[in-house]
């Protein structure tokens, strides 16, 4: 690896890391069920994660129901149970021959509120315009500008309060990153995450993540997880 560029196949590696994280998500969802708690959630994660093919999870299990998912690295709490009209955020990877996945999905349960909804539909057009625009030899900082400026916009950046993404290989967090202060370039075949988020405090948080592949001229998307909103009933 030099200068984050990953061979094809350190690229395979983390590409079937992720294909065991996109089959989990939709293995989760009929367990989010009102009165189950966010460490229940992420230990039957942690369990499929490990017998859909992972060695290891790639990280600690984030699981944040309401006011927990305005936390970032929210710790998934035993006490914490998923209530009607709750935010549920969920961050989880694989990690399978040693190489990692990442992932986060912002979804509901009942009723959702007009700002709720308008936050994650602004957060996923950051995440969309960032994907479109980014391509190898950009600057980190100024990828991570590609997003925050469209929340700018919104009156939502002040609200985003990590970079827009990190490099991901044998280690879930690696150079170069996306974010405010990384004045590296990021190389073609680079591997990072992007996953813009704004988090209202005491309220709720929205976060979308998913990996990248750096290219000339664009970067394909190695998550197929849908990221259309889902509303549990």
């Amino acid at each position: 690896m030099i200068n984050g560029a990953k061979t094809q196949q350190e690229i395979y590696l983390v590409k079937e890391s992720q294909k065991i994280t996109d089959s989990v998500f939709l293995k989760i969802l009929p367990y989010l069920k009102a009165g189950v708690s966010e460490k229940e959630i992420a230990d039957i994660i942690n369990a499929m994660l490990l017998s859909s093919g992972a060695e290891e999870t790639a990280f600690e299990t984030i699981v944040g129901f309401g006011a927990g998912s305005c936390e970032p690295h929210h710790v998934p709490r035993a006490d914490f149970l998923l209530k009607e009209n709750d935010i549920i955020l969920l961050d989880f990877g694989a990690k399978r021959n040693g190489y990692c996945s990442d992932m986060s999905r912002t979804l509901a349960i009942g009723e959702t509120s007009e700002k709720f909804l308008n936050a994650y539909r602004h957060v996923l057009k950051a995440q969309e315009t960032a994907i479109k625009k980014l391509k190898a030899g950009i600057v980190g900082k100024d990828g991570d500008s590609i997003a925050r400026n469209y929340l700018k916009k919104q009156n939502l950046d002040k609200f985003f309060t990590h970079g827009l993404g990190h490099s991901i290989g044998k280690a879930v967090h690696e150079p170069p990153n996306l974010n405010q202060k990384e004045e590296g370039i990021i190389p073609v075949n680079a591997l990072c995450t992007v996953e813009p988020g704004v988090y209202f405090e005491g309220e709720f948080g929205v976060r979308i993540e998913d990996i990248v592949l750096f290219k000339e001229t664009s970067v394909e998307n190695l998550t197929k997880t849908d990221k259309k909103l889902i509303i549990l009933q």
